[in-house]
């Protein structure tokens, strides 16, 4: 049938300036903590905030970034600025990013998202897995292999779930102050929220929603969370019973 098709798109600038406001407020610890007990369920992301000063560009220059991480899926910015994502790969959990990244004379942002789908509920041991940017390592390699800074014991702040989820961007109910563009449909960009409205089918049959093409997130149908989704994870068919 036809859908009616908008979308609200976040800038980057402004997630990053709430959430700048909310690092300077918020109390330090001192490397980045494990997630599952700091969400406690309370949400599927947490971020992880840090700043690094750089007194000398020249020897900055293609400077990498390695992330060290326990969890599915990690967004990274580096002052404000996306520079990429990556996700885990079926059942192994936790991967190492590495990105060239552009830094600033002075002080720089680094601004990491983690992200996880569910937990293991099963094996020994299970509940004490750790997620998330736990203890890193994070550290920034210059192009002179003598200048590597680790952030790992740095002053780090975090905080829990997306902006748009605590606004309830998903809930009809709570239109205001949310701003929907619906000129075009973007691709490959994250950190964006779908919306569309359709008329409820004729019958009784069960209605079955097809996400494929897309990658990973949350659905909402009139503001009642259905479910999370990661159709381009595609599981195991040799783990998996009755396939």
């Amino acid at each position: 049938m036809p859908l009616e098709k908008s979308f609200a798109s976040w800038a980057i600038r402004t997630i990053l300036g709430m959430l700048k406001l909310i690092y300077n407020k918020m109390e330090s610890t001192m490397c980045p903590p494990e997630r599952k007990g700091v969400t406690v369920d309370a949400g599927d992301y947490l971020w992880y905030m840090t700043e690094v000063v750089i007194n000398d560009t020249f020897s900055w220059q293609n400077a990498t970034m390695h992330v060290n991480t326990t969890g599915h899926v990690l967004h990274a910015y580096v002052n404000g600025q996306y520079i990429g994502a990556q996700w885990s790969k079926y059942n192994n959990v936790g991967f190492i990013y590495e990105k060239l990244i552009a830094l600033n004379q002075e002080t720089n942002v680094i601004s990491l998202l983690s992200g996880t789908v569910g937990h293991a509920n099963y094996g020994a041991f299970f509940d004490l897995r750790d997620t998330g940017i736990i203890g890193g390592p994070v550290k920034l390699n210059g192009s002179d292999s003598k200048n590597i800074i680790d952030s790992s014991t740095s002053t780090w702040s975090y905080k829990v779930g997306l902006t748009g989820e605590a606004k309830r961007f998903y809930d009809p109910k709570f239109p205001y102050g949310v701003q929907w563009n619906s000129n075009s449909v973007p691709t490959d960009k994250p950190m964006t929220w779908y919306k569309t409205t359709f008329k409820t089918p004729e019958g009784t049959n069960s209605l079955v929603l097809d996400l494929e093409g897309l990658r990973k997130g949350h659905v909402w149908v009139n503001g009642q969370s259905i479910g999370r989704y990661w159709p381009t994870m595609v599981a195991n068919k040799n783990e998996c019973s009755g396939m």
